[in-house]
Order: C-alpha cells, then sequence, then structure tokens
C-alpha cells in the first residue's frame, strides 16, 4: 500500500510540474500570437470571417531555411571576396645624369667643376648598387620634356656632352 500511495504522490507531482511548465510557458508568449483573418468558403453568401490564433513559435518554424542559408552563403561570399585596390600609379621622374664615377671623391672634383661652370649647386651623388658607381645628377624633373631642355643647354658645355635622361 505504501508503494502504491508513493507512486502515486509521484505521478501528482509530475502532472503538477507539467502543468506549471505549460502555464509558464503560455505566459512567455504572451504578446506574441499571430491573427489571421481568412475568408471561408468562396461561396458563403454572408461573407463570414473566420480568425484563427497561430502561435509565433510555429511561423517561425515554417520560414524556408534554404532560403535563410542562401542569404548566409551570399553573405560570406561577398564578405570573403578581396578588396580591389585601384593601381595608384607613381608619377615617373626624370633625372638628368651627368656623369658616373668608380669614386665619389672622383664624383665630388667633377661637381665642383660643374658649379663653377654653371654657378649652382644643385647636383647630388647617389652610389648605384646595380652599377657600383656614384652618379652625379641634378634633382629629378616631373616632366620629361622639361628634363630633355635642361640636357640639351647643358651640351652646350664640353663637360657634359655625355648627359643623358634617366627614368625612375
Amino acid at each position: 500500500m505504501r508503494i502504491f500511495v508513493s507512486f502515486l504522490l509521484i505521478g501528482f507531482m509530475i502532472v503538477g510540474c507539467s502543468a506549471q511548465k505549460q502555464a509558464a510557458k503560455e505566459d512567455n508568449n504572451k504578446g506574441q500570437d499571430v491573427y489571421v483573418f481568412d475568408q471561408i468558403g468562396n461561396g458563403n453568401p454572408g461573407n463570414e470571417k473566420k480568425t484563427e490564433k497561430i502561435d509565433s513559435a510555429s511561423v517561425v518554424n515554417q520560414v524556408d531555411s534554404t532560403a535563410i542559408s542562401e542569404k548566409v552563403e551570399a553573405a560570406k561570399k561577398e564578405e570573403n571576396k578581396p578588396v580591389e585596390t585601384p593601381d595608384i600609379e607613381t608619377p615617373k621622374l626624370y633625372f638628368v645624369q651627368l656623369g658616373a664615377f668608380t669614386t665619389q671623391e672622383r664624383a665630388e672634383e667633377f661637381i665642383k667643376q660643374a658649379e663653377d661652370l654653371l654657378d649652382t649647386k644643385t647636383f647630388t651623388i647617389t652610389f648605384s648598387d646595380e652599377k657600383e658607381l656614384f652618379l652625379v645628377q641634378l634633382p629629378p624633373f616631373k616632366d620629361k620634356k622639361e628634363a630633355e631642355k635642361v640636357r640639351n643647354r647643358l651640351w652646350k658645355y664640353n663637360l657634359f656632352k655625355d648627359a643623358f635622361i634617366v627614368e625612375q
């Protein structure tokens, strides 16, 4: 008998807890119900309308999951798409090269002669790792025609007869 009463009590507790959970679930869903208005029957003279209460959770479950997954995949592809950076063209510079020397001392001697001849101090010495020479050049020009004009004027002097233009 005690066993029977024990099972009976346990049964009531289980049923009571289930009912309590169901009531709590219904309280949580308040305000989330969706009402659908459909016209009943095609030939209904009274055009009576039927109100059907639909649980919002069931509506969410009916959403086409493939459409959602397709949108997610499309978003991922767009996200992983490499960003195209425009090619920024660096402007070419044109240098009038006056000479190339094996030592820096010889390049400096050449510049002293050039400064005396032209009365200017705009020459630069740079070392070329590629050619392993010290290069004597004028400051860069942005326009090739301007560099050509300067080079052509320098050709008038015997010291600069080998001057040429270098593009970088």
